[in-house]
């Protein structure tokens, strides 16, 4: 029996034991250039009516509708077709306003054990956990912040280390904390 065989096996037990999924990396890359390259700043939402009817069947729902509208009043039957590219939930209001912002931090000496991140756009109250990517030796997380806002935020090592990238642009507060600063374009 081939040795990598071998290998793979006991990998995916170890796995299993620590109760994680085990990943053949070499599959992964070989099926890595059939994926289309994305970023999370080319994701555009759609609303909830959109996502439930699709854009050209939600037209023709609302059209198949009596609307009390005589041929004389087409006008408003227009008008109400054209407020169907701007109707959207309370959900998708909040959702519209914010957009997607990648937060690293590089894992220099021996890994942390739990890294988080704090900031404004939470007012400092909560704490998000930050994913671990061995490939690269950083900590890495995806959060939706408001449009057009500037932020401040720092990393939170082993859950009592507050600590600033070095590599990310940095801003004092009004108490003259040090933190990480980003900006999104609105």
């Amino acid at each position: 029996m081939p040795g990598e065989v071998v290998c793979k096996a006991w990998l995916a037990e170890f796995y299993r034991l620590k109760g994680k999924t085990f990943t053949d990396y070499t599959s992964v890359q070989g099926l890595e250039h059939t994926f289309q390259s994305w970023r999370p700043q080319d994701y555009q939402p759609i609303s909830i009516i959109q996502e439930i009817f699709g854009a050209d069947k939600q037209r023709e729902t609302f059209a198949e509708y009596d609307h009390g509208a005589t041929e004389a009043e087409d006008s408003y039957l227009n008008d109400s077709m054209l407020e169907l590219d701007v109707i959207t939930s309370a959900f998708d209001k909040a959702a519209f306003s914010k957009q997607p912002h990648i937060f690293q931090l590089h894992n220099r000496g021996p890994r942390h054990r739990h890294v988080q991140i704090c900031g404004s756009f939470d007012d400092w109250k909560v704490r998000h956990d930050m994913n671990f990517d061995p490939f690269t030796n950083q900590w890495f997380t995806t959060l939706h912040v408001k449009a057009g806002e500037e932020f401040l935020y720092k990393y939170i090592i082993n859950g009592d280390n507050w600590v600033i990238n070095d590599e990310e642009p940095k801003q004092k507060d009004a108490a003259g904390n040090v933190n990480n600063v980003c900006g999104l374009l609105g």
